[in-house]
């Protein structure tokens, strides 16, 4: 077995030597059952990695004990590509929520919350995963608008709004969750905390008026003083 293992160069997804009694082979030849494993990479003469998928068939005799085994391998490279783009897909994705101001969070039929992550609920004073458990009809009870929204989600709406939590301001997305039937089972929605944006434009605003107000009493001032002006002269 080990003459097999270095002939065909068979390794785990780690590029570690593939153990002896963890082949296929050996497991069957140890247990009497079958075996089914897909953690095998064999590295060709070219330099390819082939990720395989093996299964071991014992086969015994009349008395029970095993003469053969049967191995079957199957190439699942397309499937270990996609494994590894899944894999990267969701490891950038969570930089963009661990960092981004962003909210992603579902909740069942009850209301009760079976996803929360994300930088955005900085601003509510919680982590990642601390609401999970927790009842959005609890958590919000007396808000104005919250409970509407919830309802209206698990009503099978999709549709954007804007809340104020406290000092914080989320405009959300959110859309039902359905099961294979087609009848909703949750929601899911994705909130962005644009409290500092609001801020700044709350800021702009003001600086717009109080400019505005400056000009206004530029061209008072002058109206006043032209009048005042020929006064002083006709005096």
């Amino acid at each position: 077995l080990a003459h097999v293992r270095v002939t065909y160069r068979v390794h785990d997804p780690a590029a570690t030597a593939y153990p002896v009694d963890r082949l296929p082979f050996s497991r069957a030849v140890a247990t009497g059952e079958r075996v089914a494993v897909d953690d095998m990479v064999i590295h060709l003469p070219d330099g390819k990695r082939v990720p395989l998928r093996a299964f071991a068939h014992p086969v015994k005799n009349s008395l029970g004990k095993v003469t053969h085994v049967i191995v079957a391998f199957i190439d699942i490279t397309n499937e270990a590509r996609a494994r590894e783009e899944q894999a990267t897909f969701e490891a950038r994705l969570k930089v963009i929520v661990d960092h981004a101001p962003v909210v992603c969070w579902s909740a069942d039929r009850d209301g009760i919350i079976t996803l929360s992550e994300g930088a955005g609920l900085s601003s509510l004073g919680v982590r990642s995963g601390q609401l999970v458990g927790q009842s959005v009809f609890e958590l919000y009870k007396g808000h104005p608008t919250i409970e509407g929204y919830i309802r209206r989600g698990l009503a099978g709406e999709s549709f954007w709004y804007t809340v104020a939590v406290g000092e914080a301001v989320y405009d959300t997305w959110i859309m039902p969750l359905k099961d294979t039937s087609g009848a909703v089972e949750g929601i899911l929605a994705v909130s962005n905390d644009v409290s500092e944006m609001r801020k700044l434009q709350a800021r702009t605003i003001q600086a717009d008026r109080v400019m505005a107000l400056g000009t206004l009493a530029a061209s008072v001032a002058h109206e006043i003083n032209n009048p005042v002006t020929y006064v002083l002269s006709y005096l």
